[in-house]
């Protein structure tokens, strides 16, 4: 918050009312960092997503799919289509979406985590529309750093095949829906 009410020339308090209008008015929501402590130090600050994709693509001056394909944020806008199609899923069967983010000070981020009572679900998000082994290295970082036998790890990308390796799914964009039922 302080370096966004630097970078806009208002208050703290001033932005965080706005804020909390454009989060009631469903205009954007904050994705909160998984604050389990795996020996490491973590970043606490939650990351800011907007509902509308195609509103973000407006703001950016984007106005075509080859602009899109082309621009520096292509990979942050990818990802947070699906981050907001998993909200998405979770809202419209009226549940609350547990869903976070996690990240270390080391620079090793896991772009969503849902926790249920299974354990949790690592996803790693590229707009990438090849898989490529290199893909994989966050999520099986993630694997060794938490220790977690119980959890789930998949790699969603903007490609077409679905494959399993290293006990990690690799999804479609566009079978997110089906992985989370």
């Amino acid at each position: 918050l302080n370096a966004m009410s630097n970078d806009c020339g208002v208050s703290q308090t001033t932005l965080t009312h706005w804020l909390s209008i454009l989060e009631q008015s469903y205009v954007l929501f904050r994705l909160t960092p998984y604050y389990q402590n795996f020996n490491k130090r973590l970043v606490k600050t939650s990351k800011l997503y907007f509902y509308d994709t195609a509103l973000v693509c407006h703001l950016l001056g984007i106005d075509s799919a080859e602009h899109l394909t082309l621009h520096s944020a292509r990979g942050a806008l990818f990802e947070g289509f699906i981050i907001t199609e998993v909200m998405k899923h979770f809202l419209n069967q009226g549940k609350r979406a547990p869903v976070f983010f996690w990240r270390d000070y080391a620079g090793l981020e896991v772009d969503l985590l849902i926790e249920s009572v299974n354990g949790l679900t690592a996803i790693e998000i590229k707009s990438s529309e090849t898989y490529t082994p290199d893909l994989l290295k966050v999520l099986k970082k993630w694997s060794h750093t938490s220790g977690d036998a119980q959890h789930r790890s998949a790699l969603v990308y903007a490609g077409t095949e679905t494959l399993r390796t290293d006990a990690i799914d690799i999804l479609p964009w566009h079978y997110i829906d089906r992985y989370l039922a």
